[in-house]
């Protein structure tokens, strides 16, 4: 039975298929994000836990913004309409 992957591992595959999409190397996604092709390989390789503002760079290098919502986690009893 598979595990499910963790939020690292979540973010990985996200901005791998968001550089995909560009057709943008990491070479080329470090540069615009200001950042080494090797810290865009390991957050890639889901190695290390990105942080928020590593995390605007390489999302802005690919053209995207960040944005955060906060939520109150609903009870098994609360609903949402």
């Amino acid at each position: 039975m598979a595990t499910e992957p963790n939020e690292a591992q979540k973010i990985a595959a996200m901005i791998h298929t968001l550089r995909d999409r560009e057709n943008m190397t990491q070479v080329a996604l470090a540069e615009k994000a200001g950042t080494t092709q090797a810290c865009v390989s390991r957050i890639e390789a889901g190695v290390d836990m990105v942080t928020l503002p590593m995390l605007k760079s390489v999302l802005g290098g690919l053209g995207y913004s960040l944005r955060l919502v906060v939520s109150r986690k609903l009870s098994e009893y609360e609903t949402t309409l």
